[in-house]
């Protein structure tokens, strides 16, 4: 099964029979990217605060101009700080995918479900001490702007009791920003055996 890294985790948390090996690419549980937003952090990921405001806000805003919004975050995140990274069709794509009001709040409902939701969850779950059980890989940029690479492998092993941590030179986007390493890790991760 291939999902986003905060529903894969999530499901390695939940429902632990059903998760053989996890790989979480370039981001910190939700709990802790909320927990360490300090004033640098909150600067380099407004986009967390921003888009969990009410509707419609941030989607009337972004709707302005949404070719922009969409280029300006993805140029931000990258180590490059430009779209170099990215195939001309695959943007192309994301634009025509992001000029939908319905796609734009979509993914505003996913942040505001992380701040009201997520983030009472993953609390719950710490408190509680649960922990995934399964072999989880975390591979990040140390450009990225929206996990912790200095310190992926102190907040994960508070999350899984099997995690390997592995850097890329990559900002967030390591898949697309670092494909051969990125695919390296990931495949000696999921074919190793035990």
């Amino acid at each position: 099964m291939i999902a986003g890294a905060r529903v894969a985790y999530r499901m390695a948390l939940d429902h632990p029979d059903c998760v053989e090996r996890l790989s979480c690419l370039d981001i910190i549980p939700t709990h802790d990217m909320w927990r360490i937003m300090d004033d640098v952090r909150s600067h380099a990921a407004y986009h967390w605060h921003f888009l969990a405001q009410p509707a419609p806000m941030p989607e009337t805003l972004i709707m302005a101009d949404p070719a922009y919004y969409l280029d300006h975050t993805i140029a931000s995140w990258a180590r490059s700080r430009d779209l170099a990274s990215f195939d001309t069709r695959a943007m192309d794509h994301y634009r025509a995918t992001f000029a939908s009001f319905e796609r734009v709040h979509a993914a505003c409902e996913d942040y505001r479900a992380g701040w009201f939701l997520d983030k009472a969850i993953d609390n719950q779950d710490r408190e509680a001490g649960r922990k995934i059980t399964c072999p989880t890989l975390v591979v990040s940029g140390p450009a990225s702007k929206t996990s912790d690479p200095s310190g992926q492998d102190r907040i994960w092993r508070e999350w899984a009791d099997d995690v390997t941590c592995a850097t890329v030179e990559a900002g967030h986007f390591v898949a697309e920003e670092a494909p051969e390493e990125t695919l390296e890790h990931l495949l000696g991760f999921l074919t190793k055996e035990g």
